[in-house]
């Protein structure tokens, strides 16, 4: 099966995409290394949106952050429920700290296309959308990449325009 990328791409960029869980192959990955789930996060301008890879080397990166005097960085690791998302099936964090902002196009760039899931056969797949994600889940993804010592300040500048959809914590 085919899937149109650019089709894909403006939708999760678009005003209603909000929150969610893709999963493909990055280009610049080893080619022994597989797909992994990504969180995107739409700026509602149909053109930008964050993105932050979602990782099972929890221990190992708390090594490396440890090694780098980096320890706020830890804190910036933000753990994903089974429960929420089953697709995923194992413990993983949404790692903050690497959360990009890219266009439409940056992504595309990104997916290996001659990546084929198991599931759908696509380069790239949509697993869950913005209403699966619980708001309290999405506040700690935001406070993260705010808190990150790691983030770039382009990135820290979009989540301005993010915070004001997201409902307050009651």
């Amino acid at each position: 099966m085919h899937i149109d990328l650019n089709v894909i791409t403006k939708t999760l960029c678009s005003e209603t995409a909000g929150f969610n869980l893709i999963h493909f192959k990055d280009v610049q990955h080893l080619k022994e290394v597989g797909a992994h789930y990504w969180v995107t996060i739409s700026l509602g301008d149909d053109k930008y949106m964050l993105i932050s890879m979602v990782t099972s080397q929890m221990q190992k990166l708390e090594r490396v952050y440890k090694f780098n005097n980096q320890e706020k960085a830890i804190n910036c690791l933000v753990p994903v429920s089974r429960n929420e998302f089953p697709a995923i099936g194992k413990g993983c964090v949404v790692n903050c700290n690497e959360t990009l902002l890219l266009t439409k196009e940056e992504l595309i760039l990104k997916i290996d296309t001659n990546y084929s899931s198991r599931i759908t056969s696509n380069c790239l797949d949509c697993i869950h959308y913005d209403y699966e994600f619980e708001d309290d889940f999405k506040r700690k993804i935001i406070k993260a990449i705010e808190n990150s010592p790691l983030v770039k300040g382009e990135v820290k500048k979009a989540l301005l325009v993010i915070k004001e959809s997201i409902q307050p914590a009651a």
